[in-house]
């Protein structure tokens, strides 16, 4: 831990040398009070799906905050792959505590510096933030075009942003306890370049297959590709629930953590896992 402190804190003055400012107009920009995360938030004028939850003060999957709350261990380290404007890096962030950091990917420059923004903005001092993806190997992607009214559900793809992708497993990382991955389809890629930290750490975790798809009205090409990941992710250990629709969270088998879980927990929420 006093390895990933020094690189945080290293990490956290490079990080200044990266001024939102410098890329973001911050006159297009209004900061949100978002009451049930407790958090300011820039949020700008265009029709993305998620801001429109923000600009009415609504916390974007507070579903999924809420168990990124539960399972986010106090003094470790949590991962934020494909981390948005860094609604669930906050709450990562705050539950980690100052002896514990976070890691959060955001290959795409718009939203890397809004993310940026507000981490700044709530003082969180403990990410470090890479505008990196995550695959099976290392090299350089493309992102799509990204679609105004859903600006995080942008794929790799071409004619958006150029960014280095690099594996997980090429960081060495120690004492995590949860992986959040929301990737647009590129799950499996991420997660066959995670094994040896997964088998390594047994983290929680917490990921979305095919975002905007659902297995149970896919088609069965869909189905097959929603199987390819879960099957990935069980092979390394784990049980995996279905949350609701196309999110799921990854137990290491017969851990306390997954025991209690469909017992204490999910029936707060009013979900019904199914488990695989």
């Amino acid at each position: 831990m006093k390895l990933l402190l020094s690189l945080l804190l290293t990490t956290t003055a490079f990080a200044r040398f990266q001024d939102p400012s410098e890329f973001l107009d911050f006159t297009k920009y209004q900061l949100y009070q978002i009451n049930d995360l407790n958090a300011l938030i820039y949020v700008d004028d265009v029709p993305d799906s998620t801001k429109v939850f923000l600009k009415k003060k609504i916390r974007w999957e507070g579903n999924i905050g809420l168990i990124i709350e539960k399972y986010t261990k106090e003094g470790t380290l949590a991962i934020d792959i494909g981390a948005h404007i860094g609604l669930h890096t906050i709450a990562m962030s705050r539950k980690v505590g100052p002896q514990g950091g976070v890691i959060a990917f955001e290959p795409q420059k718009k939203m890397f510096y809004e993310q940026l923004a507000n981490l700044e903005v709530n003082k969180c001092t403990n990410v470090l933030s890479l505008r990196k993806a995550l695959g099976a190997e290392p090299g350089i992607i493309q992102m799509d075009i990204a679609d105004p009214t859903n600006e995080g559900g942008t794929s790799i793809g071409k004619g958006g942003d150029f960014a280095e992708m690099i594996t997980l497993d090429s960081l060495n990382l120690e004492n995590v306890s949860l992986i959040k991955v929301d990737v647009e389809w590129y799950e499996y890629f991420v997660f066959l370049g995670a094994r040896n930290t997964i088998l390594r750490n047994r983290p929680i975790i917490v990921f979305e297959i095919m975002g905007e798809m659902d297995y149970a009205t896919g088609t069965p090409e869909i189905k097959a590709q929603f199987e390819r990941v879960i099957d990935l992710v069980a092979s390394y250990g784990y049980h995996v629930h279905n949350i609701h629709s196309n999110d799921y969270i990854a137990f290491p088998k017969f851990s306390e953590d997954e025991v209690m879980a469909p017992y204490d927990y999910w029936t707060d929420l009013d979900l019904k896992p199914q488990i695989w």
